[in-house]
């Protein structure tokens, strides 16, 4: 199975949010099962805005800006599926009788 996790969940996580105890139930039952977590591309852009900017703000800069970024990003690169756009995919899905 393969579950698509929107920006808003990674966000749940990163800024433990009000939610964030059902997204650990989620990833938790994603892992038991051996679960696809997939993330857009458009989504890991926002997420690695959105780090950089929670960082700053607590008063992180270079080079110690850039570590931190990567010891973030890279358990989501290793945990998630990219998924780039396809434009005939898209096409397809849109032109779908069932969308």
């Amino acid at each position: 199975m393969r579950i698509f996790v929107d920006t808003n969940i990674i966000s749940e996580l990163l800024e433990a949010r009000s939610q964030v105890d059902y997204v650990d139930r989620i990833f938790a039952e994603a892992e038991r099962n051996q679960w696809t977590r997939v993330l857009s591309v458009g989504s890991l852009y926002t997420v690695t805005f959105l780090i950089e900017r929670f960082l700053r703000h607590k008063g992180i800069g270079q080079p110690q800006l850039v570590e931190q970024q990567r010891s973030i990003l890279i358990p989501i690169l290793d945990n998630f599926e990219i998924k780039d756009l396809d434009r005939n995919k898209l096409l397809y899905g849109v032109s779908d009788p069932r969308f």
